[in-house]
């Protein structure tokens, strides 16, 4: 933990005001992670975080709202089929869950991160060929559960075009995406 907290120490030191903790793997497993947001609210510097949310374990649920600026659940998919078609995983039911929790502990217990703010909670969707349908769906879940927002991004193609990105259909869902919106 000592290395980590110098990491955050030397940015602090050079001017850096925020740091995003995002990326491959889930960070919410590291052991490291809630000592070095516990670091990071002390040196005043502002924290965000990027989870799939099956992982959050509800005794890390105050360190995380009084630790970040924002958390952005990383979901993609409203219904129990998709989320295992887009993630490979059964676990739509434990993220609606921890975002419950999340959002029970920033309204009920009033939790504030360092700048006497409650952090911001909010789902991200990247849309893939198969989860257009949950685009509507999606933003009506997270308006029912309580976050603040829901992002909705088209997917990254890779250079081999594995991930089959659908460029030409996003343009075709400009209605659906404008009812999400509201």
């Amino acid at each position: 933990y000592v290395y980590k907290r110098q990491i955050f120490d030397d940015a602090k030191a050079a001017g850096v005001r925020s740091i995003n903790i995002d990326g491959s793997g889930e960070n919410t497993l590291n052991p490291a992670l809630y000592p070095a947001l516990e670091h990071a609210t002390k040196i005043d510097l502002d924290m965000a975080l990027a989870t799939h949310g099956a992982s959050i374990k509800r005794k890390n649920i105050e360190i995380l709202l009084t630790s970040l600026q924002w958390l952005r659940i990383n979901i993609s998919a409203a219904t129990p089929e998709s989320y295992l078609k887009v993630h490979q995983r059964d676990w739509l039911g434990r993220v609606i869950k921890m975002t419950e929790l999340l959002v029970e502990g920033k309204k009920k217990n009033g939790y504030l991160n360092n700048k006497g703010l409650e952090t911001t909670i909010g789902f991200q969707m990247i849309v893939t060929k198969d989860n257009f349908e949950d685009i509507v769906p999606l933003a009506k879940l997270g308006k029912e559960l309580g976050i603040d927002y829901t992002v909705i991004k088209p997917i990254s193609e890779a250079p081999d075009n594995r991930r089959e990105a659908p460029f030409d259909e996003y343009l075709e869902k400009v209605a659906t995406l404008k009812e999400a919106e509201t």
